[in-house]
């Protein structure tokens, strides 16, 4: 809430706090037994995406945004273990987001506007889908070899992609993304067949990785 009150005066502090927050995630994973993790954001979506975003608005001046990719590159380096196996992008357009955003009602989505939303949605294209974003992205994307094409179950096959560094950390270089298209207006609660269909596909990706 402070957040959206205030950017340019918490834009900083609240990207630090998220970093902050991805490593605590990943200290306790590894204190666990359990060999997969679904994560809803990474510290990659974090520094292609919300950084990306505050710092084009101003909210982070240069000076901030130096200092942050000083400490992320070292600590990513570091901690190999905060890199993900694999990228998930759930893409729908902005005005549904932000059309679900208001049925939702949460009150820590009260600040959040449509135009912040299309400014998100647009790092994510760029970085996740430059293709069909005009290729203007950090990132490019590839179509996995042959022989890990035969490996991909055909549900996925058309929607797996590996991400190209081009000025972009080298430990993602190469990973996997799966592109699902969750524009649909499907409600998850009474749609089983739907939901079954989703969980499918990222159980099948699960075992790709």
């Amino acid at each position: 809430d402070v957040f959206y009150s205030e950017p340019q005066r918490y834009a900083y502090t609240f990207q630090n706090y998220m970093f902050v927050t991805r490593l605590m995630q990943e200290k306790e994973f590894t204190s666990g037994v359990k060999r997969l993790r679904l994560m809803e954001r990474s510290v990659f979506s974090d520094r292609m995406v919300f950084v990306r975003v505050v710092h084009e608005a101003k909210w982070m001046n240069e000076m901030e945004i130096s200092i942050y990719d000083c400490w992320f590159d070292h600590v990513v380096s570091a901690l190999p273990g905060v890199v993900p196996d694999g990228f998930i992008y759930l893409r729908a357009i902005p005005d549904t987001c932000h059309k679900r955003m208001m049925l939702r009602k949460r009150a820590e989505e009260g600040g959040v506007s449509l135009k912040y939303l299309q400014d998100l949605h647009e790092k994510h294209e760029s970085w996740l889908l430059p293709f069909d974003s005009g290729n203007h992205g950090v990132l490019s994307v590839s179509k996995p070899s042959l022989q890990m094409d035969n490996s991909l179950h055909p549900d996925i096959k058309d929607r797996v992609f590996y991400l190209e560094m081009n000025h972009m950390h080298s430990s993602i270089h190469k990973v996997p993304a799966l592109f699902l298209d969750c524009e649909p207006n499907i409600d998850f609660s009474r749609d089983i067949e739907a939901k079954r269909q989703y969980t499918r596909k990222v159980a099948e990706f699960f075992e790709f990785v």
